[in-house]
């Protein structure tokens, strides 16, 4: 309901076609697995993203790669679009990991552990 705070285990419903309007929602200290579910069912097949600010990433010493955490550590999902600010409507999703430009061995690292591998070129560095 309008002015009700939205909380994460109820899908918002908004009603009529919402597609153009911006909607931003900061949750602090949300459990991992508490939100995702709740948002992809909300949005449906419309643009949205999902951020992980900031993070705080472990240093690599076989990589020279001291701890760092600041504005540029963090991991973003966006859904139905293939770029940030959710531009390139898509089918699927896509992973960004954030470091720092001179980082880009972390995430390749990070990507690996998971079973992954980086598939695009770096943006924004």
């Amino acid at each position: 309901m309008p002015g009700e705070p939205a909380r994460p285990d109820t899908a918002l419903d908004l009603g009529g076609d919402w597609q153009c309007l911006p909607v931003e929602l900061e949750l602090e200290d949300a459990p991992a697995g508490s939100v995702e579910d709740v948002l992809i069912a909300t949005v449906g097949s419309n643009p949205a993203a999902l951020q992980w600010w900031p993070l705080r990433w472990p240093a690599i010493p076989e990589l020279d790669r001291p701890r760092y955490e600041g504005g540029d550590a963090g991991v973003e999902v966006t859904l139905n679009c293939r770029r940030l600010f959710m531009e390139d409507p898509s089918d699927d999703h896509t992973v960004y990991i954030h470091v720092q430009s001179q980082d880009l061995q972390r995430a390749n690292r990070l990507a690996n552990r998971i079973g992954r591998h980086i598939i695009g070129e770096p943006q924004y560095v």
